[in-house]
C-alpha cells in the first residue's frame, strides 16, 4: 500500500480524470451531475501555483469581455505547460470551444481561471487501453511477446551505446552530465521489445513505471512506481532516487549471486518468469518489494549526507563525484558478483571531481558499460513542479550522475512523447549544473521498419491480388499490427489501428481535434512540419503527433532543439485513415487541411500539390465506396477502375462541349516519331479493364523515383507519388494496371499531373506543359509501351472552371520502314491529356457546392533530404543511416529504403538519375 503523500504524487503524474474534485468554486459554473468534459477533476497544481498564474492572466487582461475571452483561454493553456491540452495552443480552437461551451464562457467571465485549469475538456486522455478495445487481445499480446525477435534494432541499440560512450562534446569544454540517453519512437515501434532483446546478452535491470492503472505490456513494476512517484519536494525526489538505485544495485548483486550461472540471461529469464498482462511473476514481484524495502531502509542515510537540495547547488554536485557518494558502495558490489573490479574507474572519480572540465583524463573502460538500466514508461516522472523548477526525472538523473565514471549506462523509455523532459536541450533544462557543466548523449531513434515485411520479387509474378490482401499490407510497416493480425486478431485489426491512429477510441458521432484530423491526413498525403523555425508551442504539436497519433521520428538534430518526422509509407494506417475519413460525415478534408496548413508550422508545398493530392485521395474514396463497420472496403476490394476513379475526380457534363469535356468519352493521342494522330477509342474503352491501386501519397526525394520500375514497387504499398521538389515536368504520378492482374513494367501505365497556381496559367491550355511530360524525356519510361498514359495539369488560380483537351494539330505522316525501326519510334506513345482551371464543384466532383471557399482559401494558403538521414557527428558506422532510411520505405533510390520489403530495381537505362 501507498501512502497517501504517495497516492497525490502518482495522481498528478498520470493526467488523467480522477473523479470530480469538491473546488468550491465551481458550483456557481456548474450544475449538472452529469459527468462531462466540463467536470472538475485532479489538480496539478498548488493553491500558491494558481495564485500566481491567476496573477500573471489579470495582469495582461484587466478586462475578461467577450472579445478577449479566447485570448483569456489561450493564455491559461500556455502557461499551464504541457499541463492542458496543445490543441488550445491555437486561439482559433479556444474561439470554437468557448462559443459551444457557455459554462466555459460564464467561468472566464467571471475570472475563475482555476476552475477552467481544472477541467477534464483541457486535459490530455489516458494512454490508450487494449484491453478496453479487444478483451481477447491481451493473450495475443503475450504470445507475440514471446515469439521470435525479428530485426536488428537491439544490435543497433548496443552500438549506440558504445557510440555514446566514445563520443566526446562538441565543445571540448564541456563533458556529457551522465551517462544515459532516451529512446525516442512512437507507439508500437518495439522500443520495449528491443531492450528486452538485449537483455538476454547484455545484463540489463529493467524498471517498468509505467501507470498502475494502465493495461499496456509489459506491465508495471508496481513498488518501484509507487516509491519514485510518492516524492513531494524536490529534495525528496533526489533522495528517493538514490535510496531506490541503491537497493536496486542491492537486490541485483543478491540475485546473481544465488544464480548458479550468474549471466545476463539467465537474469533475463529470472525477471521476466511468469510475466503476464495482468503483471509480473512472483520473482519480480518479490524483487521489487525487496528494493523498496531496503530503499526505505537506507533513505536516512542519504538525507544525512545531502542535508540540502537545490537546482544551482553545485556542493550537491561535488559529493556526487566524491569518494564518499554512498551508492558507489552497492554498485561496486554490484561489479564484484559480476566478476568485475571497478578500482580504476574510482580513481578517474576523484581526478575528475578535482581538476576542472578541460583536465586529461583516461579513456573510459571498458568501452561498453558491464551494467544497463532501463527505465521504460519514465513519463511517470516527467512531470516538473514548483513552476517548472524540478521534476522527479531530473532528480533520478542527477543521481546517476554520481555513477558518471562507472561502467553503468541508463536508458529512459516512453512512449508518451515527452521528448524534451527525458533529453533536454541546454536552452531547456531545468538544472544550472547542467547548463554549466554538461552536455546530453544523443537519443536512439533507429528501430527499424518493415521488419515483418512480406518481401516481393519482382523478377517472379506479383499480383494485383496479392498486394491488396489484408496478409500483405499488414505486414509493412511498425512490428505491432503484423504481430496482433499474427494472433488472431484479424477481425478488428482497422478498427485497432483507427484507434492508435486517433490516440484512443472515439465515438462516432463525436468531432476529432485538429491533431486528430491531422494525424489521418499525413496518412494519406505527405504533411511535413518545418521543424526548424517553428516556435516552441507549435513543438509540442508535432511531439503529440509522435506519442499519440503514430507519427515516426527518423532524427533529433545534435542540439536537441527539433526532429524530423514523418508519417511514412505504413499500409495499414492509410487503411485506418480511409476507415475513420470515408465513415465520418462531420470530417471534411479541405476544412481540416486548411486548418493544418493556417494554424500548425507545416511545409504548405509551392505549387498547390497537396491540393491535388487530396482530391485524388477524396475521388479514390469514393471510388471504392466507405469502409464498413470494420474499417473494410466493401467486398474487401481496395482498389477501384481508372474510370471510376476518373469520373468521381471530374464531374460529368450534362452535355459535353469545349470547355467541359466528358472525360470518360474524350478520345486521346498518338505520338509517333513526328507524326500526331488522335485515337480510335475513347478513354473509357480504352481503360475498360484497368485497375488504380493507392490509398496514399508519398514525397519522394529523388528525380530518378519516378521511374516504372520504381512506381510499380510504390503500387506494392499502395502508394502513389508527390515528385521531388524541381522535377522537371511533372509533380505527381498515380500509377495503374492496364489490364488483367500482373503487376510488371510492360503492363504499368500511369497518371501524370502538373500543378499550377499562379494566375498567368488560365483556362486556354499551353501546349509545352503537355510537351514536358513526355514520358521518356520525364524517364518514366526507357522502352516502348503499349500501355497509354494519361497527362492532366491543374490551372487552380484560373478564375474560369474548365475541362479541356489540348488543341494539337494533326499531322499524318506515314513512316518510311526505315523510320519506323529508328531510334525516334522509340519515344512513341499514346496519351489521353486534360487541361483542368479553376477549383470549382462544376468540374471538380470532390468539391461540395458549399465548399468553395473553403477550397479557394486553401489555395491561398497555398531542405535537403539527404541530411535527414545522416549526423553531422563522425560516428564509426553508418548502421545510424540504414535504419533511418529502412523507416520510410520507397523514399530514394538507395538500396535500404527497398531491401527489406521487395527485390532491387535493376540497373536502368543510361540518363535515368540516381
Amino acid at each position: 500500500m501507498v501512502d497517501a503523500s504517495a497516492s497525490a504524487g502518482f495522481l498528478a503524474i498520470q493526467r488523467h480524470a480522477a473523479g470530480p474534485s469538491n473546488t468550491a468554486s465551481l458550483s456557481t459554473a456548474m450544475e449538472s451531475d452529469e459527468p462531462t468534459d466540463l467536470e472538475c477533476i485532479d489538480d496539478y497544481f498548488e493553491q500558491g501555483q494558481h495564485d500566481i498564474l491567476d496573477k500573471k492572466i489579470r495582469r495582461l487582461f484587466p478586462n475578461s469581455e467577450d472579445d478577449v475571452l479566447p485570448y483569456i483561454l489561450h493564455a491559461i493553456v500556455q502557461q499551464s505547460g504541457s499541463a492542458l491540452l496543445a490543441k488550445y495552443h491555437l486561439v482559433s480552437e479556444c474561439t470554437s470551444i468557448i462559443n459551444s461551451e457557455p459554462r466555459l464562457r460564464n467561468m472566464l467571465l467571471v475570472g475563475d481561471y482555476k476552475s477552467v485549469r481544472l477541467l477534464k475538456l483541457f486535459r490530455p486522455k489516458p494512454t490508450f487501453k487494449d484491453d478496453k478495445l479487444r478483451k481477447h487481445a491481451p493473450r495475443a499480446i503475450e504470445d507475440a511477446w514471446k515469439g521470435d525477435y525479428r530485426g536488428k534494432a537491439a544490435d543497433h541499440l548496443w552500438t549506440h551505446i558504445g557510440d555514446c560512450l566514445n563520443m566526446r562534446p562538441s565543445d571540448p569544454n564541456r563533458r556529457y552530465y551522465a551517462r544515459y540517453s532516451a529512446i525516442v519512437q512512437s507507439s508500437g515501434m518495439g522500443k520495449s521489445r528491443a531492450v528486452d532483446q538485449l537483455s538476454k546478452s547484455h545484463l540489463v535491470i529493467p524498471v517498468n513505471l509505467r501507470h498502475i492503472d494502465s493495461t499496456g505490456y509489459p506491465p508495471s513494476d508496481v513498488p518501484a512506481c509507487n516509491y519514485l512517484a510518492g516524492s513531494t519536494t524536490q529534495r525528496d525526489a533526489f533522495l528517493r532516487s538514490c535510496s531506490f538505485l541503491h537497493g536496486l544495485f542491492i537486490q541485483t548483486a543478491a540475485v546473481m549471486g544465488s544464480i548458479k550461472e550468474p549471466t545476463a540471461e539467465n537474469f533475463w529469464k529470472y525477471m521476466n518468469e511468469g510475466m503476464g498482462f495482468g503483471g509480473h511473476g512472483q520473482n519480480r514481484q518479490r524483487f521489487y518489494l525487496a528494493v523498496q524495502s531496503d530503499a526505505a531502509d537506507i533513505h536516512t542515510r542519504y538525507s544525512v549526507h545531502f542535508p540540502d537540495i537545490r537546482p544551482s547547488d553545485d556542493s550537491v554536485d561535488k559529493m556526487l563525484l566524491n569518494k564518499d557518494f554512498p551508492l558507489l558502495e552497492p554498485f561496486k558490489a554490484l561489479c564484484k558478483a559480476l566478476g568485475h573490479e571497478s578500482e580504476s574507474q574510482t580513481e578517474e572519480l576523484a581526478e575528475d571531481s578535482n581538476e576542472g572540465p578541460s583536465s586529461k583524463r583516461r579513456k573510459l573502460n571498458p568501452q561498453y558499460p558491464l551494467v544497463v538500466l532501463a527505465f521504460d514508461e519514465v513519463y511517470t516522472l516527467a512531470k516538473t513542479e514548483d513552476n517548472g523548477t524540478w521534476s522527479r526525472f531530473i532528480e533520478m538523473r542527477r543521481a546517476i550522475r554520481g555513477l558518471r565514471t562507472f561502467p553503468l549506462f541508463t536508458l529512459f523509455l516512453s512512449t508518451s512523447g515527452t521528448l524534451f523532459g527525458i533529453t533536454p536541450s541546454p536552452g531547456r533544462d531545468l538544472s544550472t549544473r547542467m547548463l554549466l557543466g554538461g552536455d546530453v548523449m544523443l537519443p536512439f531513434c533507429e528501430l527499424g521498419f518493415d521488419t515483418f515485411a512480406q518481401r516481393l520479387d519482382f523478377k517472379n509474378a506479383v499480383s494485383l491480388r496479392k498486394i491488396t490482401s489484408e496478409e500483405h499490407l499488414i505486414s509493412y510497416g511498425r512490428p505491432l499490427f503484423f504481430l496482433d493480425y499474427s494472433q488472431g486478431q484479424e477481425g478488428d485489426i482497422f478498427d485497432f489501428a483507427a484507434q492508435k491512429l486517433l490516440g484512443g477510441p472515439v465515438n462516432k458521432d463525436e468531432d476529432l481535434t485538429s491533431a486528430q484530423k491531422l494525424a489521418c491526413l499525413a496518412q494519406r498525403i505527405p504533411i511535413e512540419f518545418l521543424s526548424a523555425v517553428y516556435a516552441s508551442q507549435v513543438s509540442d504539436l508535432e511531439k503529440e503527433q509522435v506519442h499519440s497519433h503514430m507519427r515516426v521520428v527518423l532524427k533529433v538534430d545534435r542540439s536537441l532543439e527539433t526532429m524530423v518526422t514523418t508519417s511514412p509509407s505504413e499500409p495499414v494506417l492509410s487503411e485506418a485513415a480511409y476507415s475513420v475519413m470515408s465513415t465520418r460525415p462531420q470530417f471534411r478534408p479541405p476544412r481540416a487541411l486548411q486548418t493544418i496548413l493556417n494554424g500548425f508550422a507545416v511545409n504548405k508545398g509551392e505549387l498547390g500539390e497537396l491540393i491535388v493530392a487530396l482530391l485524388f485521395i477524396m475521388a479514390r474514396d469514393n471510388a471504392v465506396g466507405p469502409a464498413d463497420p470494420f474499417g473494410r472496403p466493401l467486398d474487401n476490394k481496395r482498389w477501384c477502375s481508372l474510370t471510376g476513379l476518373l469520373t468521381s475526380l471530374f464531374c460529368t457534363p450534362p452535355a459535353a462541349s469545349d470547355d467541359h469535356v466528358s472525360v470518360a468519352t474524350s478520345k486521346g493521342w498518338h505520338f509517333i516519331a513526328e507524326s500526331l494522330d488522335q485515337t480510335e477509342l475513347p478513354l473509357a474503352d480504352t481503360f475498360k479493364d484497368s485497375k488504380v491501386y493507392f490509398t496514399h501519397f508519398i514525397k519522394v526525394h529523388q528525380h530518378a523515383l519516378v521511374h516504372v520500375e520504381y512506381l510499380m514497387r510504390l503500387m506494392a504499398r499502395g502508394a502513389a507519388v508527390l515528385c521531388a521538389n524541381g522535377q522537371p515536368g511533372v509533380d505527381g504520378i498515380i500509377p495503374f494496371l492496364f489490364e488483367g492482374d500482373e503487376i510488371k513494367p510492360d503492363n504499368i501505365g500511369v497518371i501524370m499531373f502538373q500543378v499550377k497556381n499562379d494566375v498567368k496559367y488560365t483556362s486556354f491550355p499551353r501546349l509545352n506543359l503537355f510537351h514536358a511530360m513526355d514520358p521518356f524525356s520525364v524517364e518514366i519510361l526507357s522502352h516502348p509501351t503499349r500501355v497509354p498514359v494519361i497527362r492532366i495539369v491543374f490551372a487552380l488560380a484560373a478564375t474560369t472552371p474548365t475541362i479541356r483537351l489540348p488543341d494539337y494539330p494533326i499531322t499524318r505522316k506515314p513512316l518510311t520502314r526505315r523510320a519506323s525501326a529508328s531510334t525516334s519510334t522509340k519515344k512513341s506513345y499514346t496519351t489521353f491529356d486534360f487541361w483542368v482551371s479553376g477549383l470549382s464543384s462544376t468540374i471538380l466532383a470532390p468539391i461540395g457546392n458549399d465548399e468553395e471557399s473553403t477550397w479557394d482559401s486553401l489555395l491561398k494558403t497555398s531542405y535537403s533530404w539527404g541530411k535527414i538521414y545522416t549526423d553531422d557527428l563522425e560516428l564509426p558506422t553508418t548502421q545510424r543511416t540504414t535504419q533511418r532510411r529502412m523507416m520510410n520505405p520507397g523514399a530514394a533510390t538507395d538500396s535500404e529504403f527497398w531491401e527489406n520489403w521487395c527485390s532491387l530495381v535493376p540497373p536502368l537505362a543510361s540518363g535515368s538519375e540516381v
